[in-house]
Protein backbone atom coordinates (compact mmCIF):
# COMPACT_ATOMS: atom_id res chain seq x y z
CA UNK A 1 0.00 0.00 0.00
CA UNK A 2 1.32 3.79 -0.53
CA UNK A 3 2.46 4.38 3.41
CA UNK A 4 0.91 6.76 4.97
CA UNK A 5 4.37 8.33 6.13
CA UNK A 6 5.05 8.54 2.09
CA UNK A 7 1.55 10.38 1.89
CA UNK A 8 2.80 12.46 4.95
CA UNK A 9 6.28 13.49 2.84
CA UNK A 10 4.33 14.28 0.19
CA UNK A 11 2.01 16.17 1.90
CA UNK A 12 4.67 18.15 3.91
CA UNK A 13 6.60 18.65 1.01
CA UNK A 14 4.06 20.52 -1.18
CA UNK A 15 3.53 22.59 2.35
CA UNK A 16 7.06 23.41 2.45
CA UNK A 17 7.17 24.54 -1.01
CA UNK A 18 3.64 26.52 -0.07
CA UNK A 19 5.49 28.26 2.99
CA UNK A 20 8.29 29.13 1.15
CA UNK A 21 6.05 31.11 -1.28
CA UNK A 22 4.07 32.69 1.41
CA UNK A 23 6.46 33.91 3.92
CA UNK A 24 9.84 33.81 1.35
CA UNK A 25 11.18 31.82 4.15
CA UNK A 26 15.04 30.34 3.90
CA UNK A 27 14.12 27.44 5.82
CA UNK A 28 11.37 25.13 7.19
CA UNK A 29 11.71 22.50 9.84
CA UNK A 30 8.47 19.60 11.28
CA UNK A 31 9.25 17.96 14.70
CA UNK A 32 6.60 15.18 15.44
CA UNK A 33 6.08 14.32 18.89
CA UNK A 34 6.81 10.69 20.04
CA UNK A 35 4.61 9.46 22.13
CA UNK A 36 6.70 7.18 23.83
CA UNK A 37 9.29 9.84 24.65
CA UNK A 38 7.55 12.65 25.01
CA UNK A 39 10.05 14.62 22.86
CA UNK A 40 9.90 15.95 19.72
CA UNK A 41 11.65 14.40 16.83
CA UNK A 42 12.36 16.04 13.23
CA UNK A 43 10.32 14.56 10.40
CA UNK A 44 11.55 16.92 7.60
CA UNK A 45 13.89 19.75 7.44
CA UNK A 46 15.28 21.82 4.44
CA UNK A 47 16.92 25.05 3.89
CA UNK A 48 18.90 26.72 6.82
CA UNK A 49 16.68 25.19 9.48
CA UNK A 50 19.21 22.18 8.63
CA UNK A 51 21.68 23.95 10.25
CA UNK A 52 19.27 24.02 13.82
CA UNK A 53 18.09 20.49 13.08
CA UNK A 54 18.96 18.72 16.30
CA UNK A 55 17.73 21.41 18.39
CA UNK A 56 14.15 20.87 19.23
CA UNK A 57 14.85 16.79 20.61
CA UNK A 58 14.43 18.16 23.94
CA UNK A 59 11.30 17.85 26.33
CA UNK A 60 11.38 21.75 26.44
CA UNK A 61 9.61 23.02 23.21
CA UNK A 62 7.50 25.86 24.98
CA UNK A 63 5.12 25.42 22.45
CA UNK A 64 4.19 21.65 24.09
CA UNK A 65 2.98 22.50 27.79
CA UNK A 66 1.57 25.56 27.47
CA UNK A 67 -1.74 27.07 25.69
CA UNK A 68 0.26 28.89 22.99
CA UNK A 69 -0.07 28.44 19.56
CA UNK A 70 3.07 29.76 18.33
CA UNK A 71 6.36 31.61 19.39
CA UNK A 72 8.46 33.86 17.51
CA UNK A 73 12.19 34.66 18.26
CA UNK A 74 10.95 38.26 19.51
CA UNK A 75 8.67 37.01 22.50
CA UNK A 76 10.24 37.44 25.49
CA UNK A 77 10.11 33.96 26.50
CA UNK A 78 11.83 32.74 23.40
CA UNK A 79 14.93 33.73 25.43
CA UNK A 80 14.24 29.53 27.26
CA UNK A 81 13.72 28.46 23.86
CA UNK A 82 17.14 26.39 22.53
CA UNK A 83 16.39 27.62 18.52
CA UNK A 84 16.97 31.23 20.06
CA UNK A 85 20.90 31.04 20.65
CA UNK A 86 21.29 29.41 17.30
CA UNK A 87 18.91 30.94 14.84
CA UNK A 88 20.79 33.86 14.69
CA UNK A 89 17.47 36.29 13.94
CA UNK A 90 13.63 35.49 14.35
CA UNK A 91 12.32 32.53 13.32
CA UNK A 92 8.66 31.76 13.91
CA UNK A 93 6.79 28.56 15.47
CA UNK A 94 4.07 27.02 15.57
CA UNK A 95 1.97 24.39 17.31
CA UNK A 96 0.36 21.30 15.27
CA UNK A 97 -2.38 21.07 17.38
CA UNK A 98 -5.88 19.83 16.72
CA UNK A 99 -8.50 20.25 19.42
CA UNK A 100 -6.66 19.26 22.99
CA UNK A 101 -3.93 17.27 20.87
CA UNK A 102 -0.42 18.45 20.08
CA UNK A 103 1.20 16.63 17.04
CA UNK A 104 4.35 18.73 17.02
CA UNK A 105 5.63 22.09 15.67
CA UNK A 106 6.17 23.66 12.81
CA UNK A 107 9.22 26.19 12.29
CA UNK A 108 10.05 28.53 9.83
CA UNK A 109 13.13 30.93 9.64
CA UNK A 110 12.43 34.13 7.42
CA UNK A 111 15.10 35.50 4.93
CA UNK A 112 18.38 37.60 6.00
CA UNK A 113 17.41 41.06 8.13
CA UNK A 114 13.75 39.82 7.58
CA UNK A 115 11.43 39.42 10.82
CA UNK A 116 8.32 37.65 10.75
CA UNK A 117 4.89 40.11 11.80
CA UNK A 118 1.33 39.19 13.17
CA UNK A 119 -0.21 38.41 10.39
CA UNK A 120 2.58 36.28 9.99
CA UNK A 121 2.25 33.99 13.00
CA UNK A 122 -1.59 33.79 12.25
CA UNK A 123 -1.02 32.19 9.02
CA UNK A 124 1.75 30.17 10.27
CA UNK A 125 -0.87 29.09 13.13
CA UNK A 126 -4.16 28.39 10.31
CA UNK A 127 -1.06 26.25 8.66
CA UNK A 128 -0.51 23.86 11.90
CA UNK A 129 -4.05 23.62 12.40
CA UNK A 130 -4.34 22.11 9.01
CA UNK A 131 -1.69 19.73 9.31
CA UNK A 132 -2.60 18.61 12.59
CA UNK A 133 -5.92 17.96 11.06
CA UNK A 134 -4.11 15.63 8.60
CA UNK A 135 -1.45 13.74 11.14
CA UNK A 136 -4.80 13.49 13.67
CA UNK A 137 -6.42 11.59 10.24
CA UNK A 138 -3.87 9.23 9.94
CA UNK A 139 -3.33 8.48 13.28
CA UNK A 140 -7.28 7.60 13.70
CA UNK A 141 -6.85 5.36 10.11
CA UNK A 142 -3.63 3.76 11.69
CA UNK A 143 -6.25 2.47 14.58
CA UNK A 144 -8.79 1.60 12.74
CA UNK A 145 -6.40 -0.12 10.23
CA UNK A 146 -4.99 -2.07 13.32
CA UNK A 147 -8.81 -3.00 14.40
CA UNK A 148 -9.24 -4.44 10.93
CA UNK A 149 -6.16 -7.17 11.00
CA UNK A 150 -6.35 -8.16 14.36
CA UNK A 151 -7.72 -10.37 16.78
CA UNK A 152 -9.05 -7.97 19.86
CA UNK A 153 -8.12 -10.86 22.38
CA UNK A 154 -4.61 -12.18 20.89
CA UNK A 155 -3.37 -9.16 18.91
CA UNK A 156 -2.44 -11.54 16.75
CA UNK A 157 -3.07 -10.87 12.84
CA UNK A 158 -6.70 -11.99 11.95
CA UNK A 159 -7.34 -15.17 9.42
CA UNK A 160 -8.27 -12.76 6.16
CA UNK A 161 -5.24 -10.48 7.12
CA UNK A 162 -2.98 -14.32 7.63
CA UNK A 163 -4.21 -14.98 4.29
CA UNK A 164 -3.09 -12.00 2.34
CA UNK A 165 0.17 -11.54 3.45
CA UNK A 166 0.74 -15.49 3.10
CA UNK A 167 -0.05 -14.92 -0.54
Amino acid sequence: SMDMTDELDTVMMRSFKEIRRVFRSTGETVYLLDTESNALKEFLSRGVAKKHERLCEEKDCLLLDNGKKSLSGRDPEAARCPVYSAAKGDFLCSALKSGDSTYGTLRIHPRNGNEFNNSDRQMLEAIGEQLAGLLERRKLLQQVTHMAITDPLTGLYNRREFLRRFD
